[in-house]
């Protein structure tokens, strides 16, 4: 007999002796024990950058979909791109709500993505009070010599390079909230970005953009992909305020299910006006690489069954035995 044998992954943790990263580390520790945890959470803040003209300052504002009167906000982080021409040196970063925010790790123009600094903002939180659609600042800064700086924006998990990628040094910029209402149980309450399409500083030119008429894409564990503009979009948007998304039709930035979809995109200014709407297809596959529980190896195999006898006499004459005519 054969038997099929398998072992488990293993997920190391690297662990990188430098202060500047002491917070991500930690991080990306309480990560993997939340994925081996049993903690169920509602996941429900978005996050967004943009500048402000009248304060010369960067201010990142949080998003949630469901209140909480007295939401406990615990170990985090929010990561900013910055375009490689920004002074290669940390944010200097003025706290307002959930905790003492630090720019505690960068990387500058690595080798995936030369054109951009990637900067880890963290926190280890603090109570905050959050009402549902209303956005309450967390942190703002500036940098020094500068004033609108075009493009700076908020990391995108799961489309900006991660920690493997060549020239991330191992670091891990990953967006994360560990969180939840007072008395309840914490978890992970980061969903995603909104509006982050870049701080645009000069918005009296035209806007000159495009769609990318077909699209090729690989689906998530969930069979699901969340599209951003800057996965459709080709050209200058970065003064476009707000944007919306109709995939199938319906009123989500999601694609659902492998196969053949549409997609469009409006782009909206800060009066909210309508500038630019187009389209495109999408072709979606599930890509992600098989998960293989293999069982332990054996070597002895069980399988019950009843054993039948025929009764009779066969003189060798007959040229075919009918079984109706013997007894069992």
């Amino acid at each position: 007999m054969f038997g099929l044998s398998g072992r488990m992954p293993r997920f190391p943790i690297h662990i990188l002796y430098d202060n500047l990263i002491e917070m991500n580390q930690f991080l990306r520790l309480l990560l993997l024990l939340l994925l081996c945890s049993s903690w169920l959470s509602a996941q429900d803040l978005e996050f967004n950058l943009r500048y402000d003209l009248d304060e010369n300052r960067y201010e990142v504002y949080v998003r949630p979909i469901s209140s909480g009167a007295n939401f406990v906000w615990g170990p985090s982080q929010i990561s900013i791109v910055a375009p490689a021409s920004v002074a290669d040196d940390p944010f200097m970063i003025t706290s307002v709500a959930a905790g003492t925010w630090q720019d505690n790790s960068q990387i500058y123009a690595p080798t995936v993505a030369p054109g951009n600094d990637f900067h880890g903002v963290g926190s280890f939180g603090s109570p905050v009070m959050l009402s549902a659609g209303v956005e309450t600042l967390l942190f703002y800064f500036s940098v020094p010599g500068e004033e609108c700086i075009p493009g700076i924006r908020l990391y995108e998990n799961g489309l900006d390079p991660d920690s493997a990628a060549p020239g991330m040094g191992g670091n891990d910029f990953t967006n994360t909230i560990i969180g939840g209402d007072q008395g309840g149980t914490p978890g992970e309450q980061y969903l995603g970005n909104y509006d982050n399409l870049g701080v645009a500083c000069d918005c009296e030119e035209p806007i000159v953009i495009g769609c990318i008429a077909d699209i090729n894409v690989t689906l998530g564990d969930q069979c699901q992909l969340r599209l951003t503009p800057a996965m459709v979009l080709t050209g200058d948007y970065l003064c476009a305020f707000d944007y919306e998304f109709l995939v199938d039709g319906e009123a989500t930035d999601f694609v659902s299910g492998c196969g053949d979809h549409t997609y469009m995109i409006t782009l909206f200014n800060a009066a909210g006006e309508e500038i630019y709407t187009c389209w495109g297809d999408i072709f979606a596959e599930d890509k992600t690489d098989p998960i293989v529980d293999c069982p332990d190896n054996t070597s002895t195999v069980v399988a019950e069954f009843d054993l039948q006898t025929l009764e009779g006499s066969i003189d060798g004459t007959e040229d075919e035995i009918t079984l109706g005519d013997y007894s069992c």
